[in-house]
């Protein structure tokens, strides 16, 4: 899926908030960006904002400073293998 169907579900659920931080990802992406890392960035901030946690919840859940979790997200680190199943855990989802 491209950030374009995430900012069609934010405007269709009505949820400026997620709009705001879909379109924030979608204008830091260079022609250049990987594309899968953009999704998966995307994937994770959606499914934490529709699980209505803050990167400080989430963080505390995965047991990891908030501060990691944002740089994750914004793609300024890449998490391990290990981090990705407790942040997929902590959100009831999986890595596939």
């Amino acid at each position: 899926m491209d950030s374009d169907y995430y900012v069609k579900l934010a405007i269709e659920q009505g949820d400026e908030e997620l709009r705001q931080l879909v379109e924030g990802i979608q204008k830091k992406q260079k022609p250049t960006s990987n594309r899968e890392q953009t999704d998966f960035l995307l994937q994770l901030i959606v499914l934490r904002h529709q699980s209505k946690l803050s990167q400080t919840e989430l963080a505390k859940k995965v047991g990891m400073p908030q501060s990691s979790l944002a740089r994750i997200e914004s793609g300024k680190n890449n998490p391990t293998l290990k981090t990705l199943l407790k942040i997929a855990t902590a959100l009831g989802s999986r890595v596939t």
